[in-house]
């Protein structure tokens, strides 16, 4: 495998453990016993659900320029083809008469 593929399946890794840790700590301390105005369970509490947050603004972004690139890439394909006429120095003719 090549080192750009395993560096793909690497962040994977990450991303998906990331994901799971995160709402498996939410749903584990949800109802904890709160100390008050600094309690750290409830800000830890607050990263990952800001983390959750970013994850799926994040996901969004990409599959949008995805879906640009592969329309503005068929727009100019077609244009190509309708647009562009062959001549006979494109098609290597040659006229000996």
């Amino acid at each position: 495998m090549s080192k750009k593929r395993i560096m793909s399946w690497i962040l994977i890794v990450f991303f998906v453990s990331g994901v799971l840790f995160s709402y498996g700590y939410i749903a584990r301390n949800v109802e904890h016993d709160c100390t008050g105005q600094e309690c750290p369970i409830c800000m830890h509490l607050q990263q990952a659900a800001q983390f959750l947050s970013n994850i799926k603004t994040m996901s969004t972004t990409p599959v949008f320029l995805a879906f640009l690139s592969v329309f503005t890439l068929g727009v100019v394909l077609v244009y190509t083809h309708e647009y562009c006429t062959d001549t006979l120095i494109s098609l290597k003719v040659e006229l000996l008469n």
